[in-house]
Protein backbone atom coordinates (compact mmCIF):
# COMPACT_ATOMS: atom_id res chain seq x y z
CA UNK A 1 0.00 0.00 0.00
CA UNK A 2 2.91 2.50 0.45
CA UNK A 3 6.54 2.69 0.04
CA UNK A 4 8.51 -0.45 1.07
CA UNK A 5 5.26 -2.04 1.97
CA UNK A 6 4.50 -5.48 1.35
CA UNK A 7 2.00 -4.81 -1.57
CA UNK A 8 5.06 -2.62 -3.13
CA UNK A 9 7.93 -5.25 -2.36
CA UNK A 10 5.45 -7.79 -4.10
CA UNK A 11 5.48 -6.00 -7.52
CA UNK A 12 8.92 -5.04 -7.46
CA UNK A 13 9.45 -9.20 -7.03
CA UNK A 14 7.26 -9.37 -9.94
CA UNK A 15 8.86 -7.41 -12.10
CA UNK A 16 12.24 -8.91 -11.30
CA UNK A 17 11.02 -12.22 -12.19
CA UNK A 18 8.67 -11.66 -15.26
CA UNK A 19 10.83 -9.11 -16.35
CA UNK A 20 8.19 -6.45 -17.07
CA UNK A 21 7.71 -2.54 -15.96
CA UNK A 22 4.59 -1.68 -13.75
CA UNK A 23 4.39 1.56 -12.20
CA UNK A 24 4.18 1.01 -8.22
CA UNK A 25 1.67 3.96 -6.81
CA UNK A 26 1.91 4.98 -3.38
CA UNK A 27 -0.99 4.77 -1.21
CA UNK A 28 -1.69 5.54 2.36
CA UNK A 29 -3.45 2.65 3.47
CA UNK A 30 -4.98 -0.81 1.87
CA UNK A 31 -8.10 0.12 2.13
CA UNK A 32 -7.84 3.35 -0.53
CA UNK A 33 -5.98 0.88 -2.99
CA UNK A 34 -8.74 -1.55 -2.63
CA UNK A 35 -11.51 0.93 -3.01
CA UNK A 36 -9.16 1.89 -6.06
CA UNK A 37 -9.50 -1.51 -7.14
CA UNK A 38 -12.54 -2.46 -7.30
CA UNK A 39 -13.05 1.24 -8.79
CA UNK A 40 -11.02 0.49 -11.66
CA UNK A 41 -8.78 3.19 -11.15
CA UNK A 42 -6.10 1.00 -10.74
CA UNK A 43 -5.13 -2.28 -13.00
CA UNK A 44 -3.63 -4.33 -10.17
CA UNK A 45 -2.65 -5.21 -6.55
CA UNK A 46 -0.81 -7.61 -4.67
CA UNK A 47 -3.18 -8.08 -1.54
CA UNK A 48 -3.36 -10.79 1.22
CA UNK A 49 -6.11 -13.53 0.73
CA UNK A 50 -7.91 -13.13 3.75
CA UNK A 51 -8.70 -9.65 2.64
CA UNK A 52 -10.01 -10.15 -0.64
CA UNK A 53 -11.55 -13.27 -0.82
CA UNK A 54 -15.09 -11.97 -0.25
CA UNK A 55 -14.60 -9.55 -3.39
CA UNK A 56 -13.39 -12.65 -5.50
CA UNK A 57 -16.22 -14.86 -4.64
CA UNK A 58 -18.58 -11.88 -5.48
CA UNK A 59 -17.24 -11.57 -8.53
CA UNK A 60 -16.36 -8.04 -8.05
CA UNK A 61 -12.50 -8.90 -8.30
CA UNK A 62 -10.64 -11.52 -10.23
CA UNK A 63 -7.43 -13.40 -8.90
CA UNK A 64 -4.84 -13.87 -11.19
CA UNK A 65 -2.16 -15.94 -9.46
CA UNK A 66 -1.13 -17.10 -6.33
CA UNK A 67 1.90 -16.22 -5.13
CA UNK A 68 2.15 -19.62 -2.91
CA UNK A 69 3.90 -22.72 -4.19
CA UNK A 70 0.56 -24.75 -4.29
CA UNK A 71 -3.40 -23.36 -5.29
CA UNK A 72 -5.05 -21.93 -2.36
CA UNK A 73 -7.47 -24.32 -0.72
CA UNK A 74 -10.44 -21.02 -1.11
CA UNK A 75 -9.48 -20.75 -4.53
CA UNK A 76 -8.61 -23.72 -6.27
CA UNK A 77 -9.32 -22.98 -9.71
CA UNK A 78 -7.10 -19.79 -9.46
CA UNK A 79 -3.25 -21.11 -10.57
CA UNK A 80 0.02 -19.79 -9.00
CA UNK A 81 2.43 -17.79 -10.49
CA UNK A 82 4.22 -20.91 -11.26
CA UNK A 83 1.63 -22.36 -13.52
CA UNK A 84 1.55 -18.89 -15.08
CA UNK A 85 4.84 -18.86 -16.24
CA UNK A 86 6.67 -16.52 -13.70
CA UNK A 87 9.11 -19.58 -11.88
CA UNK A 88 10.19 -18.69 -8.33
CA UNK A 89 7.88 -16.14 -7.14
CA UNK A 90 6.59 -17.14 -3.51
CA UNK A 91 5.53 -14.71 -1.04
CA UNK A 92 4.17 -16.35 2.19
CA UNK A 93 2.11 -13.45 4.16
CA UNK A 94 2.93 -14.62 7.99
CA UNK A 95 2.25 -13.91 11.05
CA UNK A 96 4.11 -14.90 14.30
CA UNK A 97 3.86 -14.60 18.41
CA UNK A 98 7.03 -13.09 19.56
CA UNK A 99 8.43 -12.29 22.93
CA UNK A 100 10.83 -10.31 24.99
CA UNK A 101 14.70 -12.08 24.36
CA UNK A 102 15.16 -12.93 27.81
CA UNK A 103 11.73 -14.75 28.09
CA UNK A 104 12.56 -18.11 29.94
CA UNK A 105 12.54 -21.26 27.74
CA UNK A 106 9.64 -22.68 29.93
CA UNK A 107 7.23 -19.91 29.33
CA UNK A 108 8.33 -19.91 25.58
CA UNK A 109 7.68 -23.74 25.07
CA UNK A 110 4.45 -23.63 27.47
CA UNK A 111 3.16 -20.11 25.03
CA UNK A 112 4.40 -22.03 21.58
CA UNK A 113 2.22 -25.26 22.58
CA UNK A 114 -0.68 -22.83 23.78
CA UNK A 115 -1.05 -21.33 20.43
CA UNK A 116 -0.44 -24.73 18.31
CA UNK A 117 -3.01 -26.23 20.32
CA UNK A 118 -5.23 -23.33 19.69
CA UNK A 119 -5.08 -23.33 16.14
CA UNK A 120 -5.72 -27.32 15.56
CA UNK A 121 -8.83 -26.91 17.74
CA UNK A 122 -11.83 -27.36 15.20
CA UNK A 123 -13.53 -24.45 15.51
CA UNK A 124 -10.24 -22.52 14.78
CA UNK A 125 -9.33 -24.17 12.10
CA UNK A 126 -12.68 -23.86 9.82
CA UNK A 127 -12.91 -20.44 11.14
CA UNK A 128 -9.29 -20.22 9.15
CA UNK A 129 -10.48 -22.10 6.66
CA UNK A 130 -13.21 -19.86 5.65
CA UNK A 131 -10.96 -16.62 5.89
CA UNK A 132 -8.65 -18.57 3.34
CA UNK A 133 -6.13 -18.71 5.98
CA UNK A 134 -3.50 -21.34 5.68
CA UNK A 135 -1.98 -22.21 9.41
CA UNK A 136 1.65 -23.96 9.67
CA UNK A 137 3.21 -25.07 12.71
CA UNK A 138 7.13 -25.70 13.77
CA UNK A 139 9.68 -24.98 15.79
CA UNK A 140 10.43 -21.89 17.66
CA UNK A 141 13.88 -22.39 16.11
CA UNK A 142 12.01 -23.07 11.96
CA UNK A 143 10.40 -19.73 13.14
CA UNK A 144 13.64 -18.08 13.83
CA UNK A 145 15.51 -19.47 10.12
CA UNK A 146 12.48 -18.52 8.24
CA UNK A 147 12.08 -15.00 9.57
CA UNK A 148 15.94 -14.80 9.42
CA UNK A 149 15.54 -15.95 5.54
CA UNK A 150 12.74 -13.87 4.80
CA UNK A 151 14.87 -11.14 5.96
CA UNK A 152 17.73 -11.94 3.94
CA UNK A 153 15.16 -11.97 0.74
CA UNK A 154 13.48 -9.26 0.76
CA UNK A 155 16.80 -6.98 2.17
CA UNK A 156 17.82 -7.71 -1.89
CA UNK A 157 15.09 -6.77 -3.72
CA UNK A 158 14.89 -3.56 -1.45
CA UNK A 159 18.42 -2.97 -2.18
CA UNK A 160 18.40 -3.54 -5.90
CA UNK A 161 15.29 -1.46 -6.42
CA UNK A 162 16.61 1.14 -4.28
CA UNK A 163 13.66 1.57 -1.69
CA UNK A 164 13.92 3.75 1.28
CA UNK A 165 10.90 3.67 3.58
CA UNK A 166 9.17 6.72 4.02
Amino acid sequence: SGVGGSAHLATELLKQRAGIDVAHIPYKGAGQVAADLLGGQVDMYFDNLPASLANIRAGKLRALAVASSKRAPAIPDVPTFAESGVPDFLITPWFGIMAPARTPAAELDALHNAFAAALQAPEVAAKMRELGVETASGTRQSLGDFVGAETARWKDVIQANHIKAE
